[in-house]
């Protein structure tokens, strides 16, 4: 069944590969449907870290803006997470 896979860059799915959980063909790789989350999720991690790099540099100008300071002290005084921010 051809609606069964996706076909994808081979480089895309390395770590599938690496489990034999792919098809190979002339340079392509035909992932299951079942595994494309794997593909989307290795995507998504590697978007959020850039992002976060370039958060972290503008990191300074970003803590100035009161309202932003504001709510970073209200999520550290519930306990989700500690920003190392006081009032």
């Amino acid at each position: 069944m051809a609606s069964c896979f996706v076909r994808v860059p081979f480089k895309e799915a390395i770590s599938l590969v690496g489990r034999r959980a792919v098809f190979l063909h002339q340079g392509m790789a035909y992932v299951p449907v079942k595994e494309l989350a794997t593909i989307l999720s290795s995507h998504f991690r590697a978007r959020v870290s850039a992002e976060l790099v370039k958060a972290y540099k503008f990191w300074p100008e970003i803590i100035k803006d009161e309202r932003i300071q504001r709510m970073l002290v209200n999520l550290s005084n519930h306990n989700a997470i500690d920003f190392n921010i006081y009032e």
